[in-house]
């Protein structure tokens, strides 16, 4: 009986049974030939390709970031020191046009010295100087700033000339002048000074499109902040030195300023913080100083 039974089932399913085969035997996937595996083995090495010039370029692209970063900062602090030159020369011109003030010229020939400093203000003021004053050999006979240790002062301008640089004049703030001799009274010294506080550098920063800081080299403590090691380096190379500052995720440069005898009296720092790393590079014009 149970053959009977496998019979028919056999009779039943073994057409069904091909029929999935033939099926099957259609739906095969058979392996690709020469052309396919070529077709292949191409788009594999293109995507390679394709992976392998991306990491390249984003690298590029990093390292190119970078080097503009390192080149900005340095040329700032360059232009920086640049603009503290054209200042100096600014400075002396100022100075000549005070010496020839006729109320100044004027006073000076009164043996009355108590109407001299309220003119010599007056017009200090109207030429935008920080300091002004008249010097008669060592002797300073009016100043309109009492903060000013006009030893130094002096004692820059006989160094270097009729324009300078002084460290130590004021405290914490370095100190660029002019000297211009009043030609009418001989022996008389016009003395115009600029404080290079953080307005002056305000003023430079707004001239070379980074921030820049100035450090008075007399209240300069070697080895203090994060930029200890760039200021060490700066100054035993003399020239710009620039990196990235990690902890303040800054790009900076430092540049010392040296008399024209040498003597180190400020140190420039110009810093571009990555935030503005991809912004187009400022073109730095010179304007007049104020």
């Amino acid at each position: 009986m149970w053959r009977d039974r496998l019979t028919k089932l056999n009779l039943y399913a073994l057409p069904r049974l091909i029929l999935w085969r033939d099926r099957l035997m259609k739906l095969q996937l058979h392996a690709p030939g020469l052309a396919g595996q070529l077709a292949v083995v191409t788009g594999v090495l293109v995507a390679v390709a394709v992976g392998a010039m991306y990491v390249f370029g984003v690298g590029s692209l990093r390292g190119l970031a970078e080097t503009e970063a390192i080149t900005r900062v340095e040329l700032a602090a360059t232009a920086a020191r640049e603009e503290l030159r054209q200042t100096r020369e600014d400075l002396l011109t100022a100075a000549r046009i005070l010496g020839e003030r006729p109320p100044l010229q004027r006073l000076l020939s009164d043996p009355l010295r108590e109407p001299l400093l309220p003119i010599l203000v007056r017009s200090c003021t109207s030429v935008a100087l920080d300091v002004c004053a008249l010097v008669r050999g060592q002797e300073v006979l009016a100043a309109t700033s009492n903060d000013i240790e006009w030893s130094r002062v002096l004692t820059a301008a006989a160094e270097q000339g009729e324009s300078f640089l002084v460290t130590g004049a004021t405290e914490d703030t370095g100190v660029a002048g002019a000297a211009a001799a009043m030609l009418e009274h001989p022996g008389v010294t016009v003395f115009a000074l600029r404080r290079m506080d953080a307005a002056f550098a305000a003023r430079l920063s707004e001239r070379v499109g980074l921030d820049i800081s100035i450090v008075d080299y007399q209240s300069y403590r070697p080895g203090e902040g994060p930029l200890a090691v760039l200021n060490t380096d700066a100054l035993s190379r003399g020239e710009p030195v620039s990196t990235y500052i990690a902890s303040l995720d800054t790009y900076a440069a430092t540049l010392p300023v040296a008399t024209a005898t040498g003597e180190i009296v400020a140190l420039l720092q110009a810093l571009l913080p990555t935030s503005r790393r991809g912004q187009t590079m400022t073109s730095w014009r010179r304007k007049p100083t104020t």
